[in-house]
C-alpha cells in the first residue's frame, strides 16, 4: 500500500476514532512522534488522557510522563477541549472550578482520578460539587479514584449518595487515604456502591488519627450512626477487591461487611503493614476465617499482612488453601513462623494444575522451609510463571537464604518471572 493510500485511510474519522479508542496514552503519543502527518492526525486524541498539574510541582512538569502534561495555567485549555477528554487526573479544586463555569463539561469522561494538593485544605469546600458531577444520571464514568472524605467534612451532602447507588455505568471505585477520614462519610459511600461495581479498592480508614483512643472514639461513633442510617448493599458483580489497613482497626467495620456481601469475588488482596507492635491481629484472623465461607469463588488470594510479626500461623494458611480444592491461580502471603513446609505441601496438592503466581515474604529468620520443598513446587506446578521470594531480615548484614536464592535465580521456565529480593 502506498504512503498516500495509507494516509487517506487514517484520515477517515470513523477508522481513526476506532483505532484510538483501543490505544493507550503511551501509544497515542508514540504515534504522534512518527512523522508530521501522523502528529497532525493523532494530536487531537492526546486529549483523551490528561494529567492536570498543580503549582506545587513548581515548573508544571507532570510526575506522569505518558499523559498529556498540563501546567497550572492550562485550565482554559482543559475547558476548551473538555468534550474530548476520556481519562482525567486533576486536583479536586480545579475540577470544581471547571464545573462551575460549564455544567456540561467533560461529557465524554470515562475515568476520573481526583487528587488533593499538599498544603491545601480545600477538599471540604469542593467535594459536594465534584460528587454531584460524579453521580449525575448522564455521567459516563466507569472508574473513579478519589481521596477519602476528611474528618472536617461536616458539610457533606448525603442526599447525593442515592445518585451513586444507581450509577450503573460505574464499575471501578478506589477510595484512597490522604487525610484522617470521617468514618461516617466513608461508610456511607461504601454502602452506596452501585450493584454493577466490579472492582473496589479501599485504603486504610483508621489511618491518621493522633492516638489509639481518638481512633477508637471516632470510628465507634461513626459506626453506630452509620448502622442506624445505612445498610450494606449486595455486590454480586464485584470480582476484584483490595483492602488495606495500617493500624488494625478496619477489619471488623469495613473488611468483614464487604466480604459478606461479595459472593462472586475472583481476586482478593487484603492486609497491610502494621507498624505498631501493639496491634491486635484478632480482626485479621477473623477475616481470614470468613473468606472461604462468603467468597467461595476466589482464584487469586494475596495477603500482604505483617510488620514485625506474621498475623497468621501456618495452620491458618493451610486451612485457607484447603478451602479452595479446585486450586488457586495466585497466592501471595507472609511466611508464618511455623508450618512452612505444610503450607507449600498443601498448595501443591490443591493447586498444582492451576497455580500461575506465588510470592512469599520472610519477615524474620532463619527459614524452616527446605530447598527440596520449593523445588517440588516449581517442578509440579506446570503453569507457574511468576515465582517471587522477598526477604526482610533486617537483623543480618547478609541474607541467610542463599540456597533458596540460588534455586530461584537458576530457574528459567518459558521466560517466567523468577526473582529473589
Amino acid at each position: 500500500m502506498s504512503p498516500t493510500a495509507s494516509a487517506s485511510i487514517f484520515e477517515l474519522p470513523p477508522i481513526l476514532n476506532s483505532i484510538c479508542q483501543n490505544l493507550s496514552e503511551i501509544h497515542i503519543n508514540t504515534c504522534r512522534l512518527v512523522c508530521k502527518d501522523w502528529a497532525s492526525l493523532f494530536d487531537p486524541y492526546r486529549w483523551d488522557y490528561i494529567y492536570f498539574d498543580t503549582p506545587s510541582y513548581g515548573n508544571g512538569l507532570s510526575k506522569e510522563p505518558f499523559y498529556t502534561n498540563l501546567g497550572p495555567r492550562s485550565l482554559v485549555a482543559v475547558r476548551k477541549n473538555s468534550s474530548r477528554i476520556r481519562n482525567l487526573s486533576i486536583p479536586l479544586a480545579e475540577l470544581a472550578q471547571l464545573l462551575r463555569t460549564d455544567q456540561e463539561a467533560l461529557s465524554r469522561l470515562q475515568e476520573l482520578n481526583l487528587r488533593t494538593v499538599d498544603g491545601r485544605s480545600d477538599f471540604v469546600d469542593h467535594v459536594n460539587e465534584v460528587f454531584r458531577f460524579v453521580t449525575k444520571p448522564s455521567s459516563r464514568l466507569h472508574k473513579v479514584s478519589m481521596p477519602v472524605i476528611t474528618t472536617g467534612s461536616l458539610g457533606f451532602d448525603y442526599c447525593l449518595l442515592p445518585g451513586l447507588a444507581v450509577h450503573l455505568a460505574l464499575t471501578v471505585l478506589e477510595l484512597r487515604t490522604e487525610n484522617p477520614p470521617d468514618p461516617l462519610v466513608a461508610l456511607a459511600i461504601l454502602k452506596s456502591c452501585p450493584p454493577t461495581l466490579r472492582k473496589l479498592v479501599v485504603n486504610c480508614l483508621c489511618h491518621g488519627f493522633d492516638s489509639s483512643m481518638e481512633k477508637v472514639q471516632k470510628i465507634a461513633a461513626g459506626i453506630r450512626e452509620s448502622e442506624e442510617q445505612y445498610e450494606w448493599r449486595r455486590l454480586d458483580s464485584l470480582k476484584i477487591l483490595v483492602m488495606t489497613c495500617c493500624m488494625g482497626g478496619c477489619e471488623s467495620w469495613v473488611h468483614l461487611p464487604i466480604l459478606k456481601n461479595s459472593p462472586n469475588l475472583k481476586f482478593l488482596m487484603i492486609g497491610g503493614h502494621y507498624e505498631d507492635g501493639e496491634v491486635d491481629f484478632e480482626g485479621f484472623r477473623e477475616t481470614l476465617k470468613l473468606i472461604p465461607t462468603t467468597c467461595p469463588k476466589i482464584e487469586h488470594l494475596h495477603m500482604r499482612h505483617g510488620g514485625q510479626e506474621s498475623a497468621v500461623s501456618g495452620a491458618d494458611l493451610v486451612r485457607l488453601i484447603q478451602a479452595y480444592p479446585k486450586g488457586l491461580k495466585s497466592f501471595h502471603f507472609v511466611m508464618p513462623r511455623s508450618g512452612q513446609e505444610d503450607v507449600f505441601s498443601v498448595l501443591v496438592q490443591t493447586s498444582a494444575t492451576t497455580l500461575e503466581s506465588v510470592m512469599w515474604e520472610y519477615i524474620y529468620d532463619p527459614p524452616t522451609l527446605s530447598v527440596e520443598t520449593v523445588s517440588r513446587l516449581v517442578q509440579d506446578c506446570a503453569l507457574l510463571e511468576d515465582f517471587r521470594m522477598r526477604c526482610r531480615c533486617y537483623r543480618h548484614p547478609r541474607c541467610p537464604h542463599v540456597e533458596l536464592d540460588v534455586l530461584v535465580c537458576n530457574q528459567n521456565k518459558n521466560g517466567a518471572n523468577w526473582w529473589y529480593d
